[in-house]
């Protein structure tokens, strides 16, 4: 079942795991045989978003890693040096942490809010009501110093609450990257594809199959020199021949693997109403072509 919902693989969340959650279910909902189990957790959305719950773990934390989020900085204001605004994708984004370090790298570089736009998602519903209520616990400062502590987060009673210019940034969304109908919202959004997409520490934790239908979704939600961040195990799985590192754990897909989606003419639209306007929007047709990238050859971390 978690294959099929979330496509873990077993293996890597570990069986201990998946027994504890298929006993929380259980509890729950009385069920008195796997069979009766296995069928609610299909069935009813309540039971599989436990479970879904209690595999998840969402901890990260600010600036983890902090030369892949200098390299992000560098990357995104370079961009903004020739068009108007920057897409970011922050997915899984756990408890808001990674979507947050970009923001504030953005703002402390001079760049105003208008000009870019994150969305950040996770399967935890949990891990997105704790996003955006914007409040962090101290253990997630470990990799920033106190002055920048200091500046752009506010401490309560709760935890350390942030600068609401950051957080008026960031839309936050509790969504499956596996289903197709989260590939197309996501552009529907975003008014287009992504400079930028973070899916770090996720495809390490997913069967082969899953990983490859993830890594085709991430291809299309992508604009043609768009750039891809994982992490620092799941270098190894995207396939050499298909893209090329230009980064800290930062790669870019080989032009002769690009088979762009179908979408209308790019048109000028100005939205006074809409916090990001970007001088050009793209409209996005509901159908699309996929990928003619195979990953046959996509490995294991060892």
């Amino acid at each position: 079942m978690a294959s099929n919902t979330i496509g873990f693989d077993l293996e890597r969340i570990g069986l201990n795991s998946v027994i504890r959650a298929a006993h929380e279910v259980q509890a729950y909902s009385n069920a008195s045989t796997i069979e009766t189990l296995e069928d609610q957790l299909f069935h009813d959305s309540v039971c599989r978003q436990m479970f879904i719950e209690s595999i998840v773990v969402p901890e990260s934390w600010l600036f983890r890693e902090p030369k892949v989020f200098q390299h992000i900085n560098i990357l995104l204001c370079e961009r903004l040096k020739n068009q108007s605004g920057v897409k970011i994708l922050s997915a899984p984004c756990a408890n808001g942490e990674e979507a947050c370090s970009i923001a504030l790298s953005l703002l402390e570089s001079g760049r105003s809010q208008n000009q870019f736009r994150i969305i950040a998602t996770d399967i935890s519903r949990y891990a997105i009501k704790q996003a955006q209520s914007g409040i962090f616990s101290e253990n997630a400062f470990r990799s920033i110093d106190e002055t920048r502590k200091n500046k752009w987060f506010t401490p309560t009673a709760r935890g350390w609450q942030v600068a609401p210019e950051i957080q008026e940034t960031v839309e936050f969304l509790d969504r499956n990257l596996l289903h197709s109908h989260t590939e197309y919202e996501l552009m529907q959004k975003a008014e287009g594809r992504f400079d930028l997409i973070c899916c770090r520490n996720l495809l390490v934790y997913f069967t082969k199959p899953k990983r490859n239908k993830l890594i085709g979704t991430l291809v299309r939600l992508l604009k043609p020199n768009g750039e891809l961040v994982v992490g620092a195990a799941e270098a190894v799985i995207l396939p050499a021949r298909d893209w090329e590192p230009t980064g800290p754990l930062t790669f870019r897909l080989r032009k002769q693997s690009i088979n762009s989606p179908v979408v209308k003419q790019k048109s000028i639209q100005r939205n006074t109403h809409k916090k990001h306007n970007f001088a050009e929007v793209e409209t996005i047709q509901c159908g699309y072509n996929k990928p003619t990238i195979l990953f046959d050859n996509v490995t294991s971390t060892p």
